[in-house]
C-alpha cells in the first residue's frame, strides 16, 4: 500500500501542472502569432520588389521597341516630305519601303499613309487599297489640329480592316510652308504585347498594363475588351502617384478594372507620354501564407487540444487520487491502461511535432539534444535519433565549441529568445532559442528552431548587390572598375558563373576586353579585339545578331571550334547577352562562363539581363562624361581663338597707325626728290618694307575679324573652277589637284578676295605638308547641320550649309600641333620660311563670314579641313566696277574739318591735305573737333575723322556735329580697323566712306577728291 497524500498536495500538483501547460501554450501561440505576422510581412515585400522589377523590365523592353519605331516613323516621313509630299507615298518604290520596314520591324506590323482629308493613301499590307476614311480617329484629328505637334500616342482601336485590336505611333506630314497635308503611322498589334506578357508570371490574377501618362489603356493582360472602356484616367496612380515620381510601388483597395485590393508598381518610359505597370492580386499573393496559416492554426489547435485532454485526463486522474488514494492497489491495473492511452497520445503529438517544417530540437542545460523532429535530417542530413544526446555545436556546426554569435548562449545572458541568421553549409538559415523556465523561474532546457531562409537572403542580396552597382554608377567611378564591380557583384550572387564584358569598337566592328576579373589573363588577351560576326563565338555572334547566345558545351558547339584558349582556360559553357543603349546601340556584350557544361534557368535569364542592362548604364555613362569633356575643350579653345583676336586687332590698329605716316612721308619724300636713282631705291626700299607690314597687319586683322569685308553673293563652285588655274601655277606639278564640286546649288555670300585668300593659303599649307608627290581634293556640297550636331560644336549654328573640303594625303600633324593650328605666328617651319599666320588668316576670314572650320588629321595619314558656309538664298550676282577718274588734278580749296587722335598720323594728314590747296582745321579729339564746329565761320565741305578715339567714336562724332550744322553732310572715315563701329557682319554700311589705314598719299587725294566731286 502507498502512502496516502494529503488534499493540499493534490491542490498544489494541479495548479503547477495547470499553469505550466498554460505557460507552453503561450509561448507556442505566441511564436505562433509572430512567425504569421512575420511570414505576411515577407510575403508582401517579395511581391511588391517582384512587380518593381517586372515594371523596369517592361519599361525597358517597351524602350527599345518604341525607339526603333519612332526612327523608322522619323525616316519615313522624311522620305515623304523631301521627296514632294503625299503623291510620292502612291509610287511602288515607297510601298516597297513600307513592306520592308514591317518586314524589318519585330514590333509593329503595319505602316500606313493618309491624307489631309483622313483617306488611307497607302497601306504596308496592301498597295493599292480600297479608301478608308479615318478622319475621325484621334490621331487625325490631333495632327490636324495641332500645327507643332510630333509623335502621337493614339487610343486603342478595333481595326476597321482585320477587326484587329490596335494603337498607333504618328507623325504629321507638311509641305514646305508648313501646311498640314496628312500623317504617316505605324500600327502595334494589341495581340504583340499580350504575347510578350504571357511569358512573365504575375499570377492568376496579376494584371500587366500599357498605358499613355492620360489614363488611356493600350494593352492588358489578361485581355479583356471592357478594359478599354474602364475610366483608367480616374485611377489613383494618375491621380496620385504618377506626377510625383516617375516610378513607385503602391497599395490599392480597388481597380477600375475588377475593384479589387492589388499591389501595383508603375515606371514611366523615358522620352516617351507611355508608363509599364504591373499589378498582383493582394488576394492571390496572400492565399499560400493563409494556407499555411490555416494549416499551422489546425496544428496548433490540434496541440491545445491534445494538450487540454492530456490536462484533463492528467487533473481528473488527479481527483481520482485525490478521492480514492486509499483505494490506490485496487486502480493500479486502471491506471496502468490509462499510461498506454497517454504514450499513445505523447505519440501522436510526436507526429504533429514531425510535420513542421522548421526543425525543432530541445535542449538541456548542457547544450544536449534532449529531442528532435523530422525535419532534423531534410535541413541537417540526419535523422532525429542520430543527433539525439549530441551537443548541438556538433550536430549543427560540426565543431566542439559553439560560435561567437551562439543563439543558446546570449538567450542565458538575456533570459530570453535569442535569434541570429548563419551560413551553414552554403545555405542560409535563422536560428532561434526560446528558454523553456522551472517553476521557480531558472531556465531548465531551451528549444532549438533552425528555419532554412536560403531563397529570401539570395532575395536580398541580389537586390543589395543592384543597388550597389547603381551606387558606384553613380559616383562617377571610371569605367573599368564599374565593369569590373558589375562582373564580381553577379558572380557573388551566382556561385560557379565567371562573367566577362566587352565593348564594341569605335568602327563597330570589334570587341575590345573590357573586364573579366576572374578569367585569365592570357585568355583575356586572346579574345581582344574580337571580329562581329556570325558564328564568331558567343559574344561576336551576340554581339552580330543583338540577340542571347546560349553555348551550353564549348567543345562541340561549332561557334568554339578551333578556339583553343577557351580550352586551356577551362571554360565549358558560355551564355551571352547584347549590352544595347535605350535607343538600340550596340555597346557590347555580357557573358557568363562555367567551367562545366550548363543552361541557363529563368533565373539566370533574368540575371544576365539585368547585368547586360547595367553595363548598358554604366557604359553610355561613361559616355556622356568624355562628350562633356570634350565640349569643354573646344568651347575653351574657341575663346581662347576669340581672346587671341581681339588681341591681333589691337595688335594691328596700333601698328597701322605708325605705318601712315610712314608711307605717307615716303611717298611725299619720293615725290620731291631730283632724279637720284641710288636715293629713289632707298626710298623704294621703305615703301616696300612698309606695304610688306601692311600686309601683315592686314592678316592680323583678319584673324582678328576685323577688317571691313565687300560681300557679295557668288557661287562657291565658279570660284574654285576660276582659281584652279592660279593655283595650278601656284603649286608644284608634282601635286594633283582634284576638284569635286558638288552639282547642286552653292550659292553662299562672301567676299570674292578673301575667299581665293583663304583657298590660296590652304593649297600652299597642304603643299608644305607633301614631301614629293601626293594629292590635294577639293570637294563640295550641300549639308544641314542639326541642333545636337551645334551643341557638340561650340560656335557652330543649326542650318543648311555649303561645305567646303579641302584634303591632302601629305604628312599629317600630331595633336600637339592641331591644339595651335589656328593661332597667329604659330608655324612648324623654320625660322624665316613663314609667318604662322596662313592658317590663322583662314580662321578669321571664315568666322567673318559667319562660317565654322575644323580640322582632322594624323601623322602619316594627311589633314583634311572642312569649312562651313552659310547657304544664301539668293542668285549669285556680278561685282561691281568702281571707275578711278582721272589723277593728275587733286588740289582744291575747299574747307576740310581733320579730326585724329594719333598725332603723326594728324600733323601728316594735315600736312598733306594743305599742301594740296585745302584749307584745314585739326581737332585731336571729338570734344576739340565741336568746339571748333561752333567756331568756324565758314562751310565746312567735308568731315574726315578717325573711327575709334576715346570719350566717342567717329560715326557719333559725324552725328553730333551734323545735328548742328546740317550742312555738313560729308565724311570720310579712316582707322586701322572698325571695332564693328561702322560695319555690319563684315562688310561696310551702306553709303558709307572709308579709308583703311595705313593708306597712300594717292589713296587720300582720290578719295577726299572723289567725296568733294560728288553730286555736283
Amino acid at each position: 500500500m502507498g502512502v496516502v497524500m494529503s488534499s493540499d498536495y493534490y491542490k498544489k500538483i494541479r495548479l503547477r501542472f495547470i499553469l505550466s501547460v498554460s505557460g507552453v501554450l503561450l509561448v507556442l501561440a505566441g511564436l505562433f502569432c509572430w512567425n504569421s505576422t512575420r511570414e505576411y510581412r515577407l510575403v508582401i515585400l517579395d511581391a511588391e520588389k517582384r512587380s518593381s522589377s517586372y515594371a523596369g523590365a517592361l519599361k525597358e523592353h517597351a524602350e527599345r521597341v518604341f525607339s526603333q519605331s519612332d526612327n523608322t516613323l522619323k525616316q519615313l516621313a522624311a522620305e515623304i516630305e523631301e521627296n514632294g509630299g503625299i503623291r510620292y507615298s502612291l509610287q511602288p518604290r515607297f510601298h516597297t519601303l513600307l513592306t520592308k520596314s514591317v518586314n524589318d520591324s519585330s514590333s509593329f506590323n503595319s505602316v500606313f499613309v493618309i491624307d489631309e482629308h483622313g483617306k488611307v493613301v497607302v497601306h504596308s499590307q496592301e498597295y493599292r487599297m480600297k479608301s478608308i476614311d479615318l478622319s475621325d480617329r484621334d490621331y487625325f484629328v490631333h495632327h490636324r489640329d495641332n500645327h507643332s505637334s510630333g509623335l502621337f500616342v493614339s487610343k486603342p482601336y478595333k481595326s476597321r480592316i482585320d477587326g484587329v485590336w490596335r494603337f498607333n505611333f504618328s507623325r504629321p506630314l507638311r509641305n514646305p510652308d508648313g501646311r498640314f497635308i496628312g500623317l504617316i503611322a505605324v500600327g502595334f498589334d494589341v495581340g504583340y504585347f499580350q504575347k510578350f506578357y504571357k511569358t512573365i508570371d504575375v499570377g492568376k490574377k496579376g494584371r500587366i498594363i500599357l498605358s499613355t501618362v492620360t489614363g488611356n489603356l493600350l494593352v492588358n493582360e489578361p485581355f479583356s475588351e471592357k478594359a478599354f472602356h474602364a475610366d483608367f484616367k480616374q485611377a489613383i496612380i494618375f491621380r496620385k502617384y504618377l506626377g510625383n515620381s516617375s516610378s513607385s510601388t503602391f497599395h490599392t483597395d480597388s481597380s477600375p478594372i475588377d475593384q479589387t485590393a492589388r499591389i501595383v508598381s508603375y515606371s514611366k518610359l523615358s522620352g516617351l507620354p507611355l508608363v509599364s505597370i504591373v499589378s498582383f492580386d493582394k488576394d492571390e499573393v496572400v492565399s499560400p501564407w493563409l494556407e499555411t496559416l490555416y494549416m499551422q492554426g489546425g496544428i496548433a489547435a490540434l496541440l491545445i487540444t491534445l494538450a487540454a485532454l492530456l490536462s484533463y485526463l492528467f487533473l481528473r486522474q488527479l481527483r481520482r487520487l485525490e478521492s480514492s488514494s486509499i483505494k490506490l492497489e485496487d486502480q493500479q491495473e486502471k491506471l496502468s491502461a490509462k499510461a498506454d492511452r497517454i504514450m499513445s497520445v505523447a505519440k501522436e503529438w510526436q507526429g504533429t511535432f514531425d510535420a513542421v517544417e522548421d526543425a525543432i530540437m530541445v535542449l538541456d542545460m548542457d547544450r544536449r539534444i534532449v529531442s528532435a523532429n523530422r525535419a532534423t535530417q531534410a535541413i541537417f542530413g540526419r535523422p532525429p535519433v542520430e543527433v539525439i544526446g549530441q551537443n548541438c555545436c556538433q550536430a549543427i556546426y560540426y565543431k566542439n565549441t559553439p560560435p561567437m554569435d551562439c543563439p543558446f548562449e546570449i538567450m542565458l545572458k538575456t533570459g530570453k529568445r535569442a535569434s541570429v541568421q548563419t551560413n551553414l553549409h552554403n545555405r542560409w538559415y535563422e536560428i532561434a532559442v526560446d528558454p523553456i523556465f522551472s517553476d521557480s523561474g531558472e531556465i531548465i532546457k531551451a528549444v532549438y528552431i533552425v528555419k532554412d531562409i536560403d531563397d529570401l537572403k539570395k532575395a536580398e542580396q541580389g537586390g543589395q548587390n543592384r543597388a550597389e552597382i547603381l551606387e558606384h554608377i553613380a559616383r562617377g567611378e571610371p569605367l573599368s572598375q564599374l565593369l569590373a564591380f558589375i562582373c564580381i557583384a553577379i558572380e557573388a550572387e551566382s556561385p560557379g558563373a565567371i562573367c566577362s564584358i566587352m565593348l564594341v569598337d569605335d568602327a563597330g566592328l570589334r570587341l575590345l576586353h573590357g573586364a573579366a576579373p576572374s578569367l585569365p589573363d592570357s585568355y583575356n588577351a586572346a579574345v581582344d579585339r574580337t571580329r562581329i560576326g556570325e558564328g564568331v563565338g558567343s559574344c561576336g555572334t551576340a554581339a552580330f545578331r543583338k540577340e542571347r547566345v546560349v553555348v551550353e558545351d564549348i567543345d562541340v558547339h561549332p561557334f568554339w571550334s578551333g578556339v583553343k584558349p577557351a580550352r586551356e582556360a577551362g571554360l565549358r559553357s558560355c551564355w551571352s547577352e547584347p549590352i544595347l543603349s535605350a535607343a538600340g546601340e550596340l555597346l557590347g556584350t555580357f557573358a557568363i562562363y562555367h567551367l562545366r557544361p550548363a543552361s541557363p534557368g529563368t533565373a539566370e535569364i533574368s540575371l544576365i539581363e539585368q547585368a547586360s542592362a547595367f553595363a548598358g548604364i554604366a557604359i553610355e555613362r561613361s559616355r556622356s562624361e568624355l562628350e562633356r569633356e570634350e565640349l569643354e575643350h573646344r568651347l575653351s579653345q574657341s575663346q581662347k581663338m576669340e581672346a587671341i583676336g581681339h588681341l591681333a586687332g589691337g595688335v594691328a590698329h596700333d601698328f597701322n597707325n605708325l605705318l601712315t605716316p610712314i608711307i605717307i612721308y615716303a611717298d611725299m619724300l619720293k615725290r620731291a626728290l631730283p632724279d637720284d636713282e641710288k636715293l629713289l631705291s632707298r626710298v623704294d626700299g621703305i615703301i616696300g618694307a612698309s606695304h610688306k607690314a601692311r600686309d601683315l597687319t592686314q592678316q592680323l586683322l583678319s584673324f582678328g575679324r576685323k577688317q571691313v569685308m565687300q560681300m557679295q553673293v557668288i557661287d562657291l563652285n565658279d570660284a574654285i573652277s576660276s582659281f584652279y588655274a592660279i593655283m595650278r601655277r601656284t603649286l608644284r606639278e608634282s601635286i594633283d589637284i582634284n576638284l569635286q564640286l558638288s552639282s547642286q546649288v552653292a550659292v553662299i555670300r562672301a567676299d570674292r578676295s578673301k575667299l581665293d585668300q583663304v583657298i590660296l593659303n590652304l593649297a600652299i599649307n597642304a603643299q608644305d605638308a607633301i614631301d614629293d608627290t601626293g594629292e590635294i581634293v577639293i570637294e563640295t556640297g550641300q549639308v544641314m547641320i542639326d541642333d545636337e550636331y551645334a551643341r557638340l560644336h561650340p560656335g557652330m549654328r543649326a542650318g543648311d550649309y555649303i561645305l567646303l573640303s579641302f584634303m591632302d594625303n601629305g604628312c599629317g600633324m600630331n595633336d600637339e600641333t592641331m591644339r595651335h593650328i589656328f593661332e597667329p605666328f604659330f608655324t612648324t617651319k623654320p625660322v624665316g620660311h613663314g609667318t604662322g599666320l596662313g592658317l590663322a588668316n583662314v580662321y578669321g576670314i571664315v568666322k567673318q563670314h559667319n562660317g565654322y572650320i575644323s580640322a582632322v588629321s594624323r601623322e602619316g595619314s594627311g589633314t583634311t579641313f572642312k569649312i562651313y558656309f552659310p547657304l544664301v538664298d539668293e542668285q549669285p550676282g556680278r561685282a561691281g566696277v568702281v571707275l578711278a577718274g582721272p589723277a593728275s588734278d587733286y588740289t582744291g580749296s575747299e574747307t576740310i574739318l581733320l579730326v585724329e587722335d594719333n598725332a603723326m598720323v594728324r600733323g601728316m594728314t594735315a600736312e598733306l591735305l594743305e599742301g594740296l590747296g585745302y584749307r584745314v582745321y585739326v581737332g585731336g579729339h571729338p570734344e576739340q573737333a565741336l568746339e571748333l564746329v561752333r567756331q568756324i565761320p565758314e562751310k565746312i565741305d567735308l568731315l574726315i575723322t578717325d573711327v575709334v578715339m576715346p570719350g566717342m567714336n567717329g560715326q557719333q562724332l559725324f552725328e553730333r556735329i551734323s545735328a548742328e550744322r546740317p550742312e555738313i553732310d560729308r565724311v570720310l572715315y579712316m582707322s586701322g580697323y572698325t571695332n564693328n563701329i561702322i560695319v555690319n557682319a563684315g562688310a561696310l554700311e551702306e553709303g558709307i566712306h572709308f579709308l583703311q589705314k595705313p593708306f597712300t598719299m594717292d589713296a587720300l587725294m582720290a578719295k577726299v577728291r572723289g567725296l568733294l566731286e560728288l553730286g555736283r
